[in-house]
C-alpha cells in the first residue's frame, strides 16, 4: 500500500510540474497557436483517460460496487445524493468527451473534483484527496495540450492592454 501511495504522490508531482511548464511556456509567449500532432494526440489521450475514469466511477456507483458504496457511505453520501454524484460523474465524462463542449466540461469537472477533495478532507481522509487531484490535473493538462488557446489569459498578461500600458510607462489601462 505504501508503494501505491508513493506512486500516486510522485504522479501528482509530475503532473504539477508539467502544468507549471505549460504555464511558463504561455507566459513566455512560446505556446503554439496550433498544437503539433503529437501534442494533440497526447492531450486527447489524457482527456479520454479522464473520461473513462469519470464514466467508470459513475457506473460503478450505479452498479452498487461494494467499494464505491462503502466509500460514499463514509463520506455521508447515500440515497439520492449517492445517485446524484453518480449522475454528475457520468454526465461530466460525457460532456468532456464531446470536443465542442469541453469549455463547459472543464469548470464542471473542476467543481466535481474540488467537491470530492473537500469531502475527503472533511472526513479526515487526507490521502484520498490525491486521486481526485490526479484526475483534475490530468484533465487540465490534457486540455492545455490539446487546446493551447485555453491558456489565452496568460499570454494576455504579457501582451494585453494592461501589459502594453505598463511597458509604455503610462500605467493607464
Amino acid at each position: 500500500m505504501m508503494f501505491f501511495q508513493l506512486g500516486v504522490v510522485l504522479l501528482q508531482a509530475g503532473l504539477v510540474l508539467a502544468l507549471l511548464a505549460l504555464w511558463g511556456e504561455a507566459l513566455r509567449g512560446a505556446a503554439p497557436a496550433v498544437p503539433s500532432a503529437a501534442r494533440r494526440r497526447l492531450g486527447d489521450a489524457l482527456i479520454y483517460v479522464v473520461v473513462l475514469i469519470l464514466i467508470g466511477s459513475g457506473v460503478s456507483k450505479l452498479l452498487r460496487v461494494p467499494l464505491a458504496v462503502g466509500e460514499m457511505t463514509l463520506l455521508g453520501l447515500t440515497g439520492g445524493s449517492y445517485l446524484l454524484v453518480a449522475g454528475i460523474e457520468i454526465g461530466n465524462g460525457v460532456i468532456l468527451a464531446l470536443r465542442p463542449l469541453r469549455a463547459l466540461a472543464l469548470p464542471l469537472v473542476s467543481a466535481q473534483a474540488g467537491g470530492a477533495i473537500c469531502a475527503h478532507l472533511i472526513a479526515g481522509q487526507y490521502f484520498a484527496v490525491l486521486p481526485s487531484a490526479v484526475i483534475l490535473s490530468l484533465c487540465w493538462l490534457g486540455i492545455f495540450l490539446r487546446h493551447p488557446e485555453a491558456l489565452w489569459s496568460l499570454g494576455a498578461a504579457r501582451t494585453g492592454p494592461a501589459a502594453r500600458a505598463l511597458a509604455s510607462g503610462s500605467g493607464a489601462t
